[in-house]
């Protein structure tokens, strides 16, 4: 089993590779080109863009990865809610995707407008609740797919009583608070890992430890629907789910997932999930090495 992940620091990048990140094309900060010429800054050699239920930002980023010099893997990541394995808000990554694959693209589409129609609920709902929000501001902050840590933002902005954007997502946006609206459309973890397969994809179960009760019974559940690698390399120490854990504790975790993808033949993949500088969270802080990344490429170009 591979060693247990270091801690990340605060100041920079500590490994060469970055397996999930995010731009404007769905809730992250920095448009494409942007983020690849970050990435290339800090010295990664290879960098995966993976939006939530989007590959509109992956053109860009490919441009900018020739002009960079660097390497990026077209990516996407896909939220999953599954009634059969009741595991809900459960994020699947894609890596390596033929981003023009047409059943792909559908679905992405399809989700995009269940995801629009949540969060104009969601502004409603806040709205009724008596904070100064709406959609038109939220959508101009966002420039792209609207996600929660636009609305967040917006929040902020506008109402001086709300102090932060954890507080905000305790409180109001994150899953079962008070502004919190459901998808319409529900997309199972069959149906996301068959559809990233079709692609040509590898299929990730992203940063399991974050579903904290059900983590178990999501990696299960992945397994079973013919996953293909966890991302084991994670900065959860930059997460609320972990913050109040004792440092024995955070490892006894996270070893269990190694552990899990030990015993079911699962590549391992990390990433620092990368909105932008005002997460705390820094490009490359996820501990990967390349020669995981090497591993994880040769599993892809063999089964091509």
């Amino acid at each position: 089993m591979p060693d247990t992940p270091r801690t990340a620091t605060s100041t920079g990048a500590q490994c060469a590779v970055d397996l999930h990140t995010h731009t404007a094309a769905s809730d992250g900060i920095y448009c494409p080109r942007e983020l690849i010429v970050r990435a290339k800054k800090i010295g990664l050699s290879a960098i995966a863009v993976t939006d939530h239920d989007t590959v509109g930002g992956i053109p860009e980023a490919l441009a900018a990865g020739i002009k960079e010099n660097m390497e990026v893997i077209p990516g996407v990541e896909i939220t999953v809610d599954d009634d059969l394995h009741q595991v809900f808000d459960i994020h699947i990554l894609g890596l390596f995707i033929d981003c023009h694959n047409k059943k792909l693209n559908d679905l992405l589409a399809e989700g995009e407008r269940a995801r629009l129609q949540q969060k104009l609920k969601t502004i409603a709902r806040l709205q009724e609740l008596g904070y100064a929000i709406s959609y038109p501001e939220v959508r101009e902050y966002a420039k792209g797919s609207i996600g929660r840590p636009h609305i967040a933002a917006v929040l902020l902005k506008n109402n001086p009583k709300l102090k932060s954007r954890e507080h905000i997502f305790a409180a109001l946006l994150g899953n079962g608070k008070a502004a919190y609206c459901p998808r319409e459309l529900k997309i199972s973890l069959k149906q996301a890992i068959a559809v990233i397969h079709h692609a040509a994809g590898i299929a990730v179960l992203a940063h399991p430890l974050l579903y904290g009760r059900d983590c178990d019974k999501a990696m299960a559940a992945f397994v079973k629907e013919g996953g293909d690698a966890i991302e084991a390399y994670y900065p959860y120490e930059h997460t609320s789910t972990f913050e109040k854990l004792a440092g024995h504790e955070q490892r006894s975790r996270v070893k269990k997932v190694f552990s899990f993808a030990s015993q079911h033949g699962l590549l391992l993949t990390g990433g620092s999930d990368f909105h932008g500088d005002h997460e705390g969270i820094v490009l490359g802080s996820s501990p990967y090495s390349e020669s995981e990344f090497e591993k994880v490429k040769a599993w892809v170009s063999g089964r091509r």
